[in-house]
């Protein structure tokens, strides 16, 4: 393999750079091994809403799992950044909203956006844990078909141009870092940003024809990836899949053995694999209301410390407790009321 051409250093010391599809940090080739990041703690998603402890049993976590790379979709405070740190994680640092929400033919708003991406840049540009630095997700927001994409309202040119303008301004406030952004493939204008960002994120799930569904397909997973390799070599820069993986809501197939197929037919055709997501979010399958159901045992049931053993795993996952529900024999209730109810009562508080 080449050897990496020189690329300014932030003032750390570490050097990312890109040479041809390939990324390195410090000259050493860099796959990212990495983790989609937005957590959901008892319906609770800004970060300073979280207990600290939610974050420090994630990272923690994720290095213990192999994680090199956690991909965010709003910028990280400083104090979970610390963290990253701490853990040996780079970090996709995202900078800014640009969304289907936004006015790609407003001067104002190219303004307001580049403001707000370089107010993240030049608090983080001298942190050792970037890795990059990330513009927008699922673009041109076609989520409901090719009328409702960006391109369909403003043109390709347009938001070309107005990302190109948010790129460059990254670039000159921080030369050192590759810039990079997530796009949606096979809708209308899914090239923007191809041409200029340093590397292309794709948000894929490899193998998988319809999202509600969940059913994988390997041969399809093998037209994805030589696609996305021909993508690289076609635009001489790094390929990674942004978001992919295997939601656990789906019942079509196993999800541990469609995410070991994903990461095998990948292997490192490309410059890294971000799984979707630390926190499955099962409500993004089309089933907000979803209950988690547990079936307990009288013995269990009547367990010194079995109320608190609930609350901690509510704690540690984050779901609402009204999602929960704990079934129980009705032979535990008649024999034992009194004491049901008391432990019934202590659950409600």
């Amino acid at each position: 393999m080449d050897v990496p051409t020189k690329t300014p250093s932030n003032q750390t010391g570490n050097k990312v750079l890109i040479n041809r599809q390939r990324i390195f940090v410090n000259d050493e080739l860099f796959f990212i091994k990495g983790i989609a990041y937005q957590p959901t703690y008892q319906e609770k998603t800004d970060f300073k809403d979280i207990p600290f402890s939610v974050f420090e049993n994630d990272f923690k976590m994720m290095k213990e799992a192999g994680i090199n790379t956690v991909r965010t979709y709003h910028p990280l405070p400083p104090e979970l950044l610390d963290l990253a740190e701490k853990n040996g994680l780079m970090v996709i640092q995202s900078l800014v909203d640009i969304s289907h929400k936004t006015s790609f033919n407003l001067p104002k708003e190219l303004e307001r956006v580049k403001k707000e991406a370089l107010a993240i840049v030049e608090r983080d540009k001298n942190r050792p844990c970037i890795l990059m630095w990330s513009l927008y997700n699922d673009m041109p927001f076609n989520w409901q078909g090719d009328q409702t994409s960006v391109v369909a309202t403003y043109g390709f040119d347009k938001v070309n141009t107005f990302i190109k303008e948010v790129y460059s301004a990254v670039k000159e406030a921080d030369p050192s870092r590759p810039v990079t952004a997530s796009n949606i493939l096979n809708g209308l204008g899914h090239p923007i940003g191809f041409d200029f960002l340093d590397v292309v994120g794709v948000n894929l799930y490899v193998g998988i024809y319809h999202w509600f569904d969940g059913d994988y397909d390997q041969d399809l997973a093998l037209r994805i990836v030589k696609r996305l390799e021909r993508f690289s070599k076609d635009y001489n820069k790094p390929v990674i899949l942004s978001e992919t993986g295997y939601c656990g809501f789906w019942k079509g197939s196993s999800q541990e053995k469609v995410l070991e197929a994903q990461i095998k037919t990948i292997g490192q055709r490309l410059a890294g694999i971000v799984i979707f997501e630390w926190q499955d979010e099962w409500q993004k399958a089309g089933n907000p209301q979803l209950q988690v159901a547990v079936n307990c045992s009288a013995q269990q049931f009547q367990r010194e410390g079995f109320v608190e053993t609930v609350g901690r795993v509510l704690r540690d996952t984050g779901m609402p407790a009204l999602r929960l529900e704990l079934e129980i024999t009705e032979s535990v209730i008649i024999h034992h009321s009194e004491e049901v109810n008391a432990r019934f009562q202590a659950l409600e508080d």
